[in-house]
């Protein structure tokens, strides 16, 4: 009679190996992923050429011509537009601009845009409107330069600080860079005789008050503004605020942290 030792040998093993898989398995189950917010619809005129996700967003010059803004006022305003015009070929639309302005007055709008009237320092009253997109926005959400709207937007409120519904006046210059845009004309603030605008802004930088305060607006240094979050003005709790209840990211963070803003303790809140 033949030894069955072998057989039985082997068949232990694959009943141990199948434990040790069943286990090992069932103890490295993968944690559900935590789902990505979803983009928000904000806007609808022209949304896609606002927020660079159109067709036409990768043929656009992204390198900066320096000009003023009487050139910007200056250039011819199309024809026609209505809400589904394409980005228009051959103008305003396919260059980025830098302009270096003096800071009037911005507005948080519907949209979710901020909207900020700028002008030259020496001619207050020729002005033009620059926009800051939310990056939280679709359109803006998965648009071709994301990176570089959200690093606006955030250069701009770190330094005025919180800009709310109702038209905030300002003070101080900045330079600013962005891509042309026409906007229908309908009496906005600001706008240009001509409806161009930077929209959407791609870089910021600048010395922005809010009139009738002195120094910088964004810093963290007012009676309601908690001392962790330095260069922003952000409340303590309560409430307890998330990063989706504020207009502000990659911002400094320091201890104690009382919202909870900087999650991986790298000294930077509600990154992007």
């Amino acid at each position: 009679m033949r030894s069955r030792t072998p057989a039985l040998l082997i068949a232990l093993f694959c009943l141990a190996a199948a434990g040790v898989l069943g286990l090992s398995s069932a103890g490295a189950a993968p944690r559900p992923a935590a789902k990505a917010a979803k983009a928000v619809q904000c806007g609808e005129w022209r949304w896609g050429v606002k927020t660079l996700s159109d067709g036409r967003a990768k043929g656009v010059g992204y390198r900066p011509l320096v000009r003023k803004v009487g050139f910007l006022r200056g250039l011819p305003e199309p024809s026609f537009l209505d809400s589904s015009t394409k980005r228009i070929r051959h103008s305003a639309e396919m260059r980025t601009y830098t302009i270096k302005v003096a800071l009037l007055k911005a507005a948080l709008e519907e949209d979710h845009d901020i909207h900020l009237v700028v002008a030259p320092a020496a001619a207050k009253a020729k002005s033009m409107i620059v926009e800051f997109p939310d990056p939280k926005c679709k359109g803006a959400a998965g648009s071709y330069k994301k990176a570089k709207i959200a690093a606006a937007r955030s250069a701009l409120l770190n330094d005025c600080g919180a800009i709310g519904s109702g038209s905030t006046k300002l003070t101080g210059t900045a330079t600013i860079t962005g891509v042309g845009f026409y906007d229908a004309k309908h009496g906005q603030d600001g706008e240009a005789p001509n409806g161009i605008e930077l929209h959407p802004v791609l870089a910021y930088t600048g010395t922005c008050s809010k009139a009738g305060t002195g120094g910088g607006g964004g810093g963290g240094g007012g009676s309601n503004c908690d001392q962790s979050y330095p260069t922003v003005c952000i409340p303590p709790p309560p409430p307890d605020l998330d990063c989706g209840d504020i207009q502000f990211t990659n911002f400094k963070v320091v201890p104690p942290d009382d919202q909870g803003f900087d999650g991986d303790g790298d000294g930077v809140g509600c990154e992007t």
